[in-house]
């Protein structure tokens, strides 16, 4: 189904949505959050307005009414609160779960500010102050949620609104004004919404287009060294806790300085472009390639054996000679590649971070020492760890 300009123009692309909708999630708690400290503030004050300021003490009447309802919102204030700080502690991958939860704390308010908005709170004239406070918190709120969400919740605010004032007061000339002021605040609160979700949503998708430009390499279309760095120490982390194994691989063009000064720079660009692109197809999907620097290529590779590696580095190693690009000076008449590897757990290793890509490349070293266009896999790789 083909979607409209307009649409077009409200959505986040697919290669984002997941991670913008993680971060709605995050700031959805925090306004819940703010919201449930509301309600509660209100509904205590309300039970001590009642009880201080009317006058026969305890308005008994009007408070066993309202009585289910303020023990309701304080219990599922409180079960926001509780569930919020279980979901953000254990650091749980639920925006779904917790943009939920923060619905029912907007929905749990405005039912509380609706049905109490015939209490008659009065301050300098202006009635239904409580319900006018958390009208304003609950729309802010609103901005907070994806827009089909915010003009869905706003109308159903509007309609209970409407219908809890007329309930509750049974007169009509109560009902028009309060409909039409309820109307313009919303057309307003609706545009704001829009232009909150644009605002938002083009200064999110344009960083992360800058982040995307920054990371990749421009000649090969890989990534560059900078993602390399920062994806490899989170890479490494996550493996410490999990213990799986991981592998560096380094590649090097043989012999590319003397591929330069024989066949130009503008050949030498084009067959770098083809390195990186042989790289990237003989490695899994979930694997990471990056450009190294100059002639050098990077691939991580998370869960794999010695036995494994050597397949994806005699894979790469046959699709780069099935190419055929031609290099006089190399060992063989054609382009070809050392790579060096290290394998272990960081889990189980004493090595650090920095030391296990020293050992990745004098591995390469031993490569190109012994004659190149070949895979050395260091000595000092566990193998014995890595057994299926």
């Amino acid at each position: 189904m083909k979607k409209s300009k307009l649409i077009k123009r409200f959505c986040v692309p697919d290669e984002y949505r997941n991670e913008f909708s993680t971060l709605n999630a995050k700031n959805n708690s925090v306004a819940a959050r703010i919201l449930s400290a509301l309600l509660i503030t209100s509904v205590l004050l309300t039970i001590f307005y009642y009880y201080a300021f009317t006058s026969d003490g305890w308005s008994k009447g009007i408070f066993e009414q309202i009585m289910p309802l303020n023990i309701t919102c304080l219990c599922i204030s409180a079960a926001v609160f509780v569930s919020l700080y279980f979901i953000n502690k254990s650091k749980l991958p639920l925006p779904h779960v917790s943009e939920a939860i923060a619905f029912a704390a907007a929905a749990t308010a405005i039912v509380y500010a609706a049905y109490s908005s015939h209490l008659e709170i009065t301050v300098d004239g202006i009635k239904n102050i409580n319900l006018a406070i958390i009208m304003f918190f609950a729309i802010g709120f609103f901005l907070h949620f994806r827009l089909v969400a915010t003009l869905a919740l706003e109308l159903l605010l509007a309609l209970s609104v409407a219908f809890f004032m007329y309930v509750g007061r049974h007169e009509i000339t109560n009902l028009i004004p309060c409909v039409v002021y309820l109307t313009g605040a919303y057309v307003v609160s609706s545009f704001a919404a829009c232009v909150f979700w644009l605002m938002r949503k083009d200064n999110f998708v344009g960083t992360k287009n800058l982040e995307l430009i920054a990371s990749y390499d421009k000649l090969t279309r890989i990534r560059n060294r900078r993602s390399f760095d920062l994806y490899f120490e989170q890479e490494w982390h996550r493996l410490c806790s999990s213990g799986e194994s991981l592998a560096l691989f380094i590649i090097d063009v043989d012999f590319f300085k003397k591929y330069n000064d024989t066949y130009g720079h503008q050949a030498g660009d084009k067959c770098l472009a083809i390195v990186a692109a042989v790289i990237a197809d003989s490695v899994r999907k979930s694997d990471f390639v990056a450009r190294y620097g100059g002639e050098e290529f990077v691939a991580v590779l998370s869960g794999i054996n010695n036995e494994t590696a050597e397949k994806i580095a005699g894979k790469m190693r046959k699709e780069l000679a099935s190419r055929e690009i031609p290099h006089t000076s190399s060992v063989t008449q054609y382009v070809t590649v050392s790579i060096g590897c290290m394998i272990g757990k960081p889990s189980r290793m004493e090595h650090s971070l920095s030391e296990f890509i020293m050992l990745a490349d004098s591995a390469l070293y031993m490569a190109k020492n012994t004659g190149r266009d070949r895979f050395v896999i260091n000595p000092e790789s566990e193998s014995k760890v890595f057994d299926d």
